[in-house]
């Protein structure tokens, strides 16, 4: 082979690499400027990308604009205002009328502390002062109470001897005026005619000619006639701590307020008494007709009782309608249909009352009782007895013609636990484990 064509064969590929280096040695020292001039064009190819997408980024823009002003429009004058403005005033009516109950309930169950002495406390702290004052007062609520209902005991053995002097005297008289006025004539028992004859009642009741022979029957018509039912102290649950308690007595704060809530259910039910036979009595008022026990709904008030707050751990004592004992709450949640217990709403207590009452005022006296106050009827027991029914000798307690029966009713009651918790003493706070009510910002 030609020395030429050899050398030429050999030197080619030694030739292309050497340009391939020089390529890179140019690519090394103008690298810089090659990537910014990539950089520049990309660049200008995306803005001319851009730039021919600006119209259709007009249109999104003004669309979005569009959905803008419409929204604006409906917060200027929306569609439904007469829908919005009857739901703004649905609630204001709701609103206003839920105040409208609380106070209504807050009224159902406004209780006010016995008035302590001017600068002293009776609650929650008890001053000195008004520990020694309390009893004193106290006792007073319970005087005024019994004077309202208008009541007496039937009559005592004194007072029948009273009756046999009078009846003796007026013997007396009537023989020294040549027996001219027949003796035992007086408002307590009427005189028969001259002429009348006196037929014995059927039921074996004493004639009216026996009554004025008798001055048990004397003193027993005339007691009755004189008040508008039987009871004595005895019927109140009046802590015996502070019936027996001296002029220096100080009684603990926790049996002060037990004693307040005692008595405020027992000035209700008092005062539901008595609205029961005085609206029969101004009836009878109205005809021209005396009223007096035998005719009105409530004849004889035996006991009313008040348990503690419940619940309470207390077995239940003896309930016997028909003996003359009083006769205690159930004091239990289990025992009866609602099964109330003291909550964070409220404190719950029972109280029972007994009593002989004209079984058709019922209704009349259930009402009372439970009207304008949260007192619940648990339960009613009643039974007929012979004294209930009739007393047909006219001596001690008188009825009247109509039946009588002997009762029993249950009641319950709360008291809200923001108003009365605050009044509370820390031992009863503690007692039934619940928390002053923090007192509200003005």
């Amino acid at each position: 082979m030609p020395r030429a064509i050899c050398r030429h064969a050999v030197m080619g590929p030694y030739k292309e690499i050497s340009n391939v280096r020089a390529v890179l040695d140019i690519l090394k020292r103008n690298l810089f400027n090659i990537i910014c001039a990539v950089v520049v064009v990309a660049s200008l190819a995306i803005g001319g990308w851009g730039v021919s997408k600006m119209a259709d980024v007009d249109t999104e823009l003004k669309s979005v604009s569009a959905l803008h002003g419409q929204f604006g429009k409906f917060r200027r004058a929306p569609a439904n205002e007469r829908t919005i403005q009857a739901e703004k005033t649905r609630v204001e009516t709701v609103r206003r009328n839920y105040g409208r109950f609380l106070e209504a309930a807050l009224a159902f169950n406004d209780y006010t502390p016995l008035e302590p002495p001017a600068g002293e406390a009776f609650f929650p702290t008890p001053s000195q002062t008004g520990k020694l004052e309390f009893s004193r007062i106290y006792m007073a609520a319970f005087d005024r109470l019994f004077d309202r209902l208008k009541a007496g005991a039937p009559p005592s053995a004194a007072d029948v001897a009273q009756t046999q002097e009078e009846m003796d005297e007026e013997a007396r008289a009537a023989k020294s005026f040549g027996e001219d006025e027949e003796p035992g004539t007086s408002d307590a028992a009427p005189a028969v005619r001259d002429g009348e004859a006196e037929e014995a009642y059927k039921s074996g009741r004493i004639t009216t000619a026996q009554a004025r022979e008798s001055a048990a029957a004397r003193a027993s018509i005339r007691r009755a006639r004189g008040v508008y039912c039987y009871a004595d102290m005895s019927l109140f649950d009046i802590n015996e701590d502070f019936a027996r308690a001296g002029r220096f007595s100080v009684p603990p704060p926790i049996d002060m307020w037990k004693a307040q809530v005692s008595l405020w259910v027992q000035e209700d039910v008092v005062e539901s008494l008595v609205r029961a036979n005085e609206t029969v009595a101004q009836r009878l008022k109205a005809d021209g007709r005396p009223a007096w026990v035998g005719v009105l709904p409530v004849k004889e008030i035996i006991s009313i009782r008040v348990s503690d707050y419940l619940p309470k751990d207390v077995r239940p004592g003896k309930r016997d309608v028909l003996g003359p004992e009083p006769v205690e709450p159930p004091s239990s949640s289990d025992g009866v249909f609602t099964q109330n217990k003291s909550e964070d709403l409220y404190d719950l207590v029972q109280f029972t009352l007994k009593m002989v009452v004209d079984p058709r005022d019922l209704p009349l006296i259930i009402d009372e009782v439970c009207k304008d106050r949260f007192h619940t009827l648990l339960n009613i027991e009643y039974a007929y007895e012979t004294d209930a029914l009739q007393t047909l000798d006219m001596e001690g307690r008188i009825y009247g013609s109509e039946p009588a029966v002997k009762i029993l009713m249950d009641f319950e009651t709360i008291f809200f636990g923001d108003r009365y918790r605050r009044l509370m003493p820390d031992a009863v706070l503690n007692e039934i484990g619940k928390e002053r009510p923090a007192e509200e910002s003005p």
